[in-house]
């Protein structure tokens, strides 16, 4: 049971980290859009 907590704790961080590395991209490509008008 506790190695099923922690792989759901490891499984989470790295959804929240790959999130946040998406959001990212999409702000740096909004702003490459914004220049190119």
């Amino acid at each position: 049971m506790t190695s099923f907590l922690t792989f759901c704790y490891f499984f989470f961080n790295y959804i929240e980290a790959k999130a946040a590395e998406y959001k990212l991209q999409q702000a740096a490509e909004a702003k490459k859009l914004d220049k190119a008008e």
